[in-house]
């Protein structure tokens, strides 16, 4: 599981980040009819990255149940830096038969405080936060996120509603593009102060060569020519950024 290239080509859903290759994984090792539970950072029920590996699981496998534990889940970590869910998940076709999902804590609760794990721990036991959900039902929203909260009138109203993608296009120099008019001069009047660590292994069309900062120039003085900044050449990727003495 270290080798990425065996991680890409053995769990293609899998592929953006090691835990999703375990969650594919898991499955695997279990038998026709067997389950397999993983506690996973939970980025994987909502983001585009993870996309496919959603339409993977949904469509192929049967989601049984999640608990979205969120923020605050461990007391060794109490800062927000790890996020998490446990999905019980069964190795057979998809029965669509309602799941459960549990979510001690409101999504909104954005206390920090020391108790707050404790207040998951309680909520858990006394089953709070308790939802039902279709995974099929979820299908509604692209990308298929496991919006689980949402009930099925929110989910009707939502797939009859025009969404804001199809009425109105970002338009081009409103977002970020991969083309020319959106790239950097080739060359820029910025002063440079320093080494330029990215200038030695940077591909001639995207390091920018930039004027290296000159010695003070007195009045009536001439700027030396060997101060401008040399054209930008793959041979010598360095060679634009040559400082000189004063």
């Amino acid at each position: 599981m270290e080798d990425a290239t065996y991680v890409r080509a053995r769990y293609e859903q899998g592929k953006a980040d090691l835990y999703a290759a375990f969650l594919q994984r898991g499955l695997d090792l279990v038998q026709n009819g067997g389950v397999a539970a993983l506690l996973t950072m939970r980025n994987w029920m909502f983001i585009r990255q993870f996309s496919g590996l959603r339409i993977w699981l949904l469509t192929t496998h049967d989601l049984r149940a999640l608990g979205d534990f969120d923020r605050g889940g461990f007391e060794a970590i109490p800062d927000e830096v790890v996020s998490v869910v446990v999905s019980v998940t069964r190795r057979s076709a998809p029965t669509g038969v309602s799941s459960i999902s549990l979510q001690p804590t409101p999504l909104e609760d954005r206390t920090r405080d020391s108790a707050r794990t404790a207040r998951k721990r309680a909520s858990t036991l006394c089953q709070v936060g308790l939802y039902k959900f279709v995974s099929l039902a979820l299908k509604a929203v692209p990308e298929w996120p496991l919006v689980y909260w949402w009930s099925e009138d929110a989910l009707k109203i939502y797939a009859k509603m025009e969404k804001i993608k199809d009425r109105n296009q970002a338009r081009l120099g409103c977002r970020t593009s991969n083309n020319d008019r959106s790239r950097p001069p080739l060359r820029s009047s910025l002063p440079f102060s320093g080494s330029w660590p990215c200038a030695s292994s940077c591909h001639a069309s995207l390091a920018l060569p930039l004027a290296p900062r000159t010695p003070p120039i007195s009045p009536g003085r001439a700027l030396p020519a060997a101060h401008l900044a040399a054209p930008y050449s793959p041979a010598r990727p360095n060679s634009h950024l040559k400082t000189l003495s004063a």
